[in-house]
């Protein structure tokens, strides 16, 4: 295996990613809305996994990598958002729902606006993810020329406070809640997620013997989110945010559980995990939204059973999807040679 890649990381990838899709797919029973809170971990988590690769790699003399990763995701941005555009226009066409209007709101000069500076797509709010890794990885890209990424590392605590005082407590500080775009975009979430995993390397090296206590922190920081949602609903003040105080330390907590762990994943059930985590995480994230927009329009139902397993039926989906649009690049890549 590459010393540079962490199979226990692949299998995280694939947990956050089923964690995602049940954050958007799920009930909002009280009991799953708890868990979704625990689940706010996954996108900080994603982030940590990438700063964490990019920082291996400029060690090891690779700096184009992050340039290489800025034209990755910036195909991925424009071809995310003109997929959904198109896709949500043809399900209202078809189901004669209100197009004209999504489109007056759509290009209306606050969604622009929101869309250019805080990452909020006007044609699938999971896509915010998208923007903001690439915005966040143009900066380090520069800041990496100009060596000069420890500048913008002291600025990050204030980033994480900022995320959660205009997020999920922000009628506690301000009386009210703001739109969720404010507190979850490249600048609150993105920047100390992403310079957090970039610290990582430094601070994990060699240092397995922290996985035990990765995993009683993962099990106390979960406990304080589910606390932290608590006390917000009994005292009326819990705002529509992403981030609790205890979001990103939950997820550097999974990730340095994953980072450390020694044990070799020999089982069937832990490669079909890492290979997810490897091969399919983005295209899951990315198109699982798809899923979810057909499903609420061709399915009408009230069985408990089919709503509840609404998330793993939206994974299962945008995972099949995902292999099939790597066996037919593969086929198109056989037809050229």
């Amino acid at each position: 295996m590459n010393k540079q890649r962490n199979i226990s990381l692949d299998i995280a990838k694939a947990v956050c990613t089923f964690m995602v899709v049940f954050l958007h797919a799920g009930e909002n029973n009280t009991i799953e809305t708890y868990i979704k809170s625990i689940c706010t971990c996954a996108v900080p988590f994603f982030f940590l996994v990438s700063g964490y690769y990019l920082s291996l790699n400029v060690a090891n003399g690779k700096a184009e990598y992050a340039s290489r990763q800025l034209k990755k995701i910036g195909v991925l941005f424009i071809t995310s958002n003109l997929l959904y555009a198109i896709c949500v226009s043809i399900l209202m066409l078809i189901f004669q729902d209100d197009l004209a209007n999504f489109w007056k709101g759509a290009l209306s000069l606050e969604s622009i606006i929101s869309f250019i500076i805080l990452n909020e797509s006007p044609f699938a709010y999971h896509l915010w993810y998208i923007g903001a890794f690439l915005y966040v990885l143009f900066v380090f890209n520069i800041l990496i020329c100009k060596h000069k990424i420890k500048s913008l590392i002291a600025y990050m605590p204030l980033l994480l406070i900022l995320a959660f005082v205009l997020g999920a407590y922000s009628k506690l500080f301000f009386k009210q809640a703001f739109p969720i775009y404010l507190s979850r975009n490249f600048i609150t979430v993105g920047f100390p997620s992403l310079a957090i995993g970039y610290m990582l390397p430094t601070v994990l090296n060699g240092k397995h013997h922290l996985n035990r206590y990765a995993l009683l922190s993962i099990l106390v920081f979960s406990v304080a989110i589910v606390m932290e949602r608590f006390i917000l609903h009994r005292l009326e003040i819990l705002s529509k945010g992403s981030i609790f105080i205890m979001t990103v330390p939950l997820a550097v907590s999974v990730f340095m559980f994953a980072a450390t762990d020694e044990h070799v994943h020999s089982s069937s059930v832990m490669k079909i995990l890492a290979d997810i985590g490897r091969c399919d995480s983005a295209n899951i994230y990315v198109y699982h939204m798809l899923f979810i927009l057909i499903l609420k329009y061709v399915i009408s139902t009230e069985n408990a059973i089919y709503n509840h397993g609404v998330p793993l039926l939206v994974f299962v989906l945008a995972l099949a999807f995902s292999r099939g649009l790597q066996f037919a690049k593969s086929c198109l890549l056989k037809r050229k040679q």
